[in-house]
């Protein structure tokens, strides 16, 4: 790794934070396709992203560690690790096509994850179908595993839920700080100990994730909630568009080829 790229990823780590912050969500939806523009390999962005994130979810699990259903929760966790491996044969077959098409494939996986969030908003019920935990799961460990983008079909079922917001919250991290020792140890065996000093500067990087926070919730204070979050998810789009057009705009540019 170069100095330029440690110093962009603190700036990844900032900006992805602050998303998360003021949208809620997007800690990794933000930062993995960005890490590649720096010139990360895919494992290695997600290894960051994941490692960025730990230290942040593990205080704020324990703030709310009394609403987590440590049963199901692991019964989750258990169906995500079994789908991680599988992902990360997608994520292999993706770095094998060369860093245009990783960048292609990221940011059409990110498009479809922030359309399916945007559109599909299920009533909010008491108890669903246990289907729909094998469901949510196994798409989730698929996700994670292809490009750390696991967080969307959890995000999902927790919606479906009757959750308070600390019950959502726990939820959420512990099914987060759960698949965190499957994802890094499939990710050292599949791509290399590489990944696992990628994943040490993610965690390295952890400051950085408190000054996006503050930003976030400094900036969250000044305006609206609502337009806060339309700028920040519109602006995870174009992150998206970036991704998925940007090989096929370069194609056709003269000289191109």
């Amino acid at each position: 790794m170069s100095l330029e790229q440690v110093l962009g990823a603190a700036l990844v780590v900032v900006g992805g934070s602050f998303v998360q912050t003021i949208a809620g969500f997007g800690m990794g939806l933000f930062s993995v396709p960005l890490l590649i523009y720096l010139g990360f390999p895919l494992a290695n962005a997600v290894a960051l992203s994941v490692g960025a994130g730990l230290v942040q979810l593990l205080i704020g699990l324990r703030s709310v560690r009394h609403e987590v259903n440590w049963p199901d929760a692991f019964g989750m966790a258990v169906i995500q690790a079994l789908t991680v491996p599988v992902g990360m044969l997608g994520m292999q077959l993706l770095s094998d096509a060369g860093p245009a098409r990783v960048k292609q494939g990221v940011g059409v996986l990110l498009f479809v994850a922030l359309g399916v969030r945007q559109l599909w908003r299920p009533a909010p019920r008491d108890t669903v179908a246990p289907v729909w935990k094998v469901v949510a799961g196994s798409v989730s460990g698929l996700l994670s595993g292809l490009a750390g983008m696991g967080g969307p079909p959890l995000v999902l079922y927790a919606l479906a839920h009757r959750f308070s917001v600390d019950r959502y919250r726990a939820f959420l991290w512990s099914q987060f700080v759960l698949v965190v020792p499957v994802m890094v140890t499939t990710l050292a065996l599949r791509f290399g100990a590489e990944v696992l000093l990628t994943f040490g500067l993610g965690v390295a990087l952890t400051p950085c994730l408190w000054l996006g926070a503050r930003l976030g919730m400094r900036v969250s204070a000044r305006f609206e909630v609502a337009t806060v979050q339309r700028i920040a998810v519109g602006l995870l789009y174009v992150i998206a568009l970036s991704g998925a057009l940007g090989p096929l705009l370069a194609e056709r540019l003269p000289g191109a080829g």
